[in-house]
């Protein structure tokens, strides 16, 4: 109970973007990348904060859970986990991390604290809300473990980042105003 719950939203971005720089769609990292940096963040984290820290690997729908296996810690538990609701795993977090996932453009909605990282990116970030929205991007390697300990043990931090999340809650007449431009468009051409 005493411990801080991270959950990794992982992707695979090494089958659909490229493994290397020799790829057309190469975004200057892979999962694989990713999921290292915030494993050895989360253990000098755990060392400096002296606080049990359990990452939940998520693995994305497409991915074989068997290439987390090697995934290895010094100070945190690791857990691998596709069965519990993604959307219940995030609400339970106190961080969630992934790299470009729509999972974390919700999280966002359902007022949960989401970091983008991606390290050595290289083209254009594809989540639009990264950098002027309310999800925070790393994009450096040697800025990962100070931006997750903020995250995850500033409570001031934290608390401002609730209170942005608070003003992106969506209203519910979506559905609404797209029937209503139906009909706009509907009238236009009678």
């Amino acid at each position: 109970p005493d411990a801080r719950l991270v959950v990794f939203a992982s992707q695979p971005i090494g089958e659909v973007y490229g493994r290397d720089e020799t790829a057309p769609g190469w975004l200057g990292y892979v999962e694989s990348d990713v999921l290292d940096i915030l494993v050895a963040s989360l253990d000098q984290i755990a060392e400096h904060q002296n606080v049990p820290i359990v990452l939940v690997i998520r693995p994305h729908p497409r991915e074989d859970a068997a290439k987390f296996s090697s995934v290895r810690a010094r100070r945190i538990r690791l857990v691998l986990d596709r069965d519990v609701d993604a959307y219940e795993l995030v609400m339970a977090s106190d961080l969630l991390v992934g790299m470009n996932s729509i999972l974390l453009l919700e999280a966002s909605y359902l007022g949960a604290i989401a970091l983008s990282l991606q390290p050595g990116l290289v083209k254009a970030d594809c989540l639009p809300s990264n950098g002027v929205g309310p999800i925070k991007a790393v994009y450096r390697r040697d800025e990962a473990e100070a931006t997750i300990e903020s995250w995850l043990f500033d409570e001031e931090g934290r608390q401002r980042q609730r209170a942005e999340l608070v003003g992106i809650a969506v209203d519910g007449l979506a559905s609404r105003r797209v029937a209503e431009l139906i009909y706009e468009m509907l009238q236009s051409t009678e």
